[in-house]
């Protein structure tokens, strides 16, 4: 009932996708006029006792069931039976209806402020039953959009002839550090191609001590999350007897802001815009703050490169690729198994979103904790996504099992390092101007 009070706010979960025959251009979304949200609505029990690893093995299993593209692309799963007479939710969005900073936006719309706030709420939008557009109609389209292809060829070369002087002038200032780039990871055990399965862990940190330690170092909140997730990998690689020699490269989702102007309307479909830099995770330096400092480095730069290149070079880039290219290439990728033939993109995925710094409630309840569930990427076996909520900063860890095996010991690991760090003495970070402005971190 609270969900289709509330359908006129939440665009991601009215519109489907249709897509164009042969893949001749990009698919178009259209208002489900058959939304039936019995079919997207399902409620399940955890196996006893209930407990957190029950709860990661079930949303890992549940995570691994492909959404019915026919539908809008979302589920939400209610799941009972967990320790203390608990409920937790799974809400399961494909990645190209919202990235991690809409999601948030999402959040929002789903939840409250107040145990007893109304379920519906004013100024929605008028939704809208639309006609699926016929197979026919959606060709038409398609001369259109190749008439209007020089056009954005031209417009990416100019920004990317834009975007060498940035990066030339960055090069040649002082202080300047290329950060890592994409192919310069080494190979991990963390880096083959993936399956379906999934897997998760989770862990809560208390944002007191995540900001106790910011301020201590003279580093960012993003510069601590990033830091742990390395303390947490030395701890794993060293038990798997591969602790590497040089940082690993984190891939660090960055929001792509298209339009700084526009601000969305109840209902609209804003869509995936996401753009990444490489951030360096050096595993291999034992000391805690050493590592802190190091990661604070890296990221500096790597904002100033990504600021340089600009928020939508890959979305461009993406632009001007003939879709049936991109959908044969990347089934060609999968099927022969290429992630195995070159060195990683990046090792892992971390992002990091910011979220409300008050309790939230849904249909009355407290939410306790909610943790993030990110994507993976053949060759990548390993997310770490962040979302801090009230007092705590929410940890969620998804693995490919066959890949990574012990994501709880990831979990542990991360405990470990923010205690580790919470412990060191105060060494802060050297004052330096900001490499580049521009860049927000957090995906």
């Amino acid at each position: 009932e609270l969900i289709a009070a509330r359908l006129d706010r939440i665009a991601p979960f009215r519109h489907r996708l249709v897509e164009v025959p042969l893949h001749l251009d990009r698919p178009v979304w259209v208002e489900d006029p058959d939304l039936d949200l019995h079919a997207h609505i399902r409620r399940v029990g955890v196996p006893a006792p209930g407990g957190d690893e029950e709860l990661g093995e079930l949303v890992g299993s549940l995570l691994g069931i492909k959404i019915d593209r026919t539908r809008p692309l979302w589920e939400l799963w209610f799941i009972d039976g967990l320790e203390g007479g608990r409920v937790a939710l799974l809400l399961k969005v494909h990645h190209s209806t919202i990235d991690g900073v809409r999601a948030a936006a999402l959040y929002q719309e789903l939840f409250d402020l107040s145990p007893d706030a109304p379920d519906t709420r004013p100024g929605g939008a008028r939704v809208r039953h639309e006609r699926v557009p016929t197979e026919l109609e959606l060709l038409a389209r398609v001369p259109w959009t190749y008439l209007g292809s020089p056009v954005r060829v031209v417009r990416t070369v100019l920004e990317m002839a834009r975007a060498g002087r940035r990066v030339l002038g960055l090069r040649g200032s002082d202080g300047f550090d290329p950060p890592p780039m994409p192919f310069q990871a080494p190979r991990t055990s963390l880096n083959q191609p993936i399956t379906p399965h999934r897997d998760v862990a989770f862990v809560r940190l208390p944002m007191d001590g995540v900001r106790q330690i910011r301020s201590r170092h003279g580093v960012t909140i993003n510069d601590v999350i990033l830091a742990l997730c390395a303390g947490a990998l030395r701890s794993y690689l060293d038990a798997e007897n591969e602790l590497p020699t040089r940082p690993l490269v984190a891939q660090v989702p960055v929001a792509v802001h298209r339009d700084p102007g526009h601000t969305p309307r109840p209902g609209e479909v804003p869509g995936s815009h996401v753009s990444v830099m490489g951030v360096a995770l050096p595993c291999q330096l034992a000391d805690p703050v050493d590592r802190l400092l190091a990661v604070h480095e890296s990221s500096r730069q790597a904002k100033g490169m990504h600021a340089a290149l600009g928020d939508e070079m890959v979305l461009q880039l993406a632009d001007i690729t003939p879709p049936f290219v991109l959908s044969a290439g990347v089934r060609s990728y999968t099927k022969l198994r290429l992630a195995e033939h070159h060195p990683p993109v990046f090792n892992l995925i971390v992002s990091s979103v910011p979220g409300p710094p008050v309790p939230l409630y849904f249909g009355g309840a407290r939410i306790e904790g909610s943790f993030p569930i990110g994507p993976l990427l053949d060759g990548g076996g390993l997310n770490i996504s962040t979302f801090s909520h009230d007092d705590t900063i929410d940890v969620g860890i998804v693995v490919c099992p066959e890949v990574v095996g012990r994501p709880w010991l990831l979990a542990e690991g991360i405990e470990d390092a923010f205690e580790g760090l919470l412990a060191a003495p105060v060494r802060a970070a050297p004052a330096t101007p900001p490499a580049a402005p521009g860049a927000t971190a957090g995906s």
